[in-house]
């Protein structure tokens, strides 16, 4: 309904300025003229306000995608595969999702400095290394891995807490 009433006041609008510019281009014979530095300081204010627009929308997209992938990293490392370990578990999946898991970091990693986020990308970074490189010595002992299972599951919850800061930074 409210979408319905805005329309009607901006065709409602544009009917009124669409009528007034008809009239006065028939019956004020000065209408059309206009100086060149007025139309060269029209047509600077409109290149500037384009511009400043296009690149605050720009940025608010670039946003909305690394807020995307870091919903990306928390499903990820929220995920029980990646500290619940038992005997006989699928060693691929969790080297696989640890190099999912990387990826998106090193793509974060990518946009730091832009977003003033270094400190942040660089807390879950080396979380994330200390969490990826004791899984890579250890995949094999299973049993390492089960009795340490509270120890992931801390670097996990430290990276996904830093997560939820980065999100929040990312707009102020």
């Amino acid at each position: 309904m409210k979408c319905h009433i805005n329309n009607l006041i901006l065709i409602i609008s544009g009917i009124i300025v669409l009528n007034l510019f008809t009239y006065n281009l028939f019956f004020n014979s000065d209408f059309l003229i206009i100086p060149i530095y007025h139309l060269l300081n029209l047509i600077v204010a409109i290149l500037f306000t384009f511009y400043f627009v296009q690149k605050r929308t720009d940025d608010r997209k670039t946003k909305e995608v690394l807020e995307d992938l870091i919903s990306k990293i928390q499903n990820e490392i929220a995920d029980k595969e990646s500290y619940n370990f038992f005997i006989g578990f699928d060693k691929k999946v969790i080297l696989q999702k640890i190099r999912r898991v990387r990826n998106k970091i090193f793509l974060l990693d990518k946009f730091k400095d832009k977003f003033n986020i270094t400190e942040e990308v660089e807390y879950i970074s080396k979380n994330f290394d200390e969490y990826r490189n004791d899984i890579g010595e250890k995949i094999e002992d299973t049993n390492y891995l089960i009795n340490n299972q509270k120890k992931y599951l801390k670097y996990l919850s430290l990276i996904d807490d830093k997560c939820d800061q980065l999100r929040i930074k990312l707009y102020q």
